[in-house]
């Protein structure tokens, strides 16, 4: 991935927060709305921070019954997850090509765990 306006000067690394929703955002909306709904696809999470809105939903009407290579693929990505999403933020210099570059890191994890048709991120 090429930077949008070069990397944030090392003055800057208070700006590496990551200001979108993390592997464990996902556990808890998969694991935190199982029961509480009578339709799961009722359950949403919804974060805004300064780099933008995002949203998380569940698309599948039983999106709790998740493999043991999903969970372990979701328990490992969360160290996966800091590190790319670092990496990211040291990368873009604005708000949009961070939030871009994140929202595309999410998805892709979101297909490699084989959870795209169960969980909508947005």
């Amino acid at each position: 991935m090429g930077a949008d306006n070069g990397p944030l000067p090392e003055a800057d690394s208070a700006k590496r927060n990551v200001k979108m929703f993390s592997p464990k955002d996902l556990i808890t909306l998969i694991k935190g709305f199982r029961g509480n709904n009578e339709n799961p696809r009722d359950a949403y999470h919804i974060m805004t921070s300064s780099e933008g809105t995002f949203a998380i939903t569940i698309l599948d009407s039983d999106p709790f019954n998740l493999t043991n290579e999903q969970i372990n693929f979701l328990r490992n990505w969360i160290d996966v997850y800091k590190e790319d999403s670092f990496r990211i933020i040291d990368s873009y210099s604005t708000p949009h090509g961070r939030k871009t570059a994140l929202q595309k890191m999410f998805l892709k994890a979101l297909k490699e765990a084989g959870l795209e048709d169960k969980i909508g991120f947005f």
